[in-house]
């Protein structure tokens, strides 16, 4: 469950808690960036220009 979410401009920071101690939190990390881009795609077709290899969001995140 997501508690809080603090969006900066260059970096969000989210606390999530409730996950099951079995989920390996690179897979949360990796389903929040892959829904959330293609979320962003659909709302703001034009953003595909700009980030033509379809990513939004670096590779890295810090736990």
């Amino acid at each position: 469950m997501l508690i809080t979410i603090e969006v900066r401009p260059d970096h969000i920071h989210l606390a999530i808690v409730g996950i099951s101690p079995i989920t390996r939190l690179s897979d949360v990390v990796k389903y929040l960036k892959g829904t959330s881009g293609l979320s962003l795609f659909k709302v703001f077709p034009k953003l595909r220009r700009q980030f033509r290899k379809g990513r939004i969001w670096s590779r890295n995140y810090y736990v």
